[in-house]
């Protein structure tokens, strides 16, 4: 990952995006927050934590919805909040979790 800085050391909004699609809610049990859900948010905090100049503005959330297309809610509004520059930074857990689709991840990495 490749982030700008300039030389004021102003804190980064992030957002996290965790998503669990339907084959693996159901290779788990039925509970509130997955352990999937659960092991993503963790991983991206201690990240977050680690890095002083990020500061969570927002966590986005889909479960039990595929990776494949870009009708989630969740990613919706994070790429609506992206658009109106409330983010400078996404995390996500690996670029499944993004999108399963090439094109999608390399027009929003772009």
């Amino acid at each position: 990952m490749v982030i700008k800085l300039d030389n004021t050391n102003k804190k980064l909004r992030v957002g996290i995006y965790l998503r669990l699609s339907q084959e693996d809610r159901d290779k788990q049990s039925k509970e509130d927050d997955s352990e999937s859900i659960k092991n993503q948010r963790n991983i991206l905090l201690d990240y977050i934590n680690k890095h002083p100049l990020f500061v969570l503005t927002c966590e986005y959330l889909d479960e039990d919805l595929s990776g494949a297309g870009t009708y989630r809610p969740g990613f919706e509004r994070l790429i609506r909040d992206c658009e109106n520059h409330k983010l400078d930074v996404v995390l996500c857990k690996s670029q499944s979790r993004f999108s399963r689709d090439m094109e999608i991840v390399e027009r929003y990495i772009n």
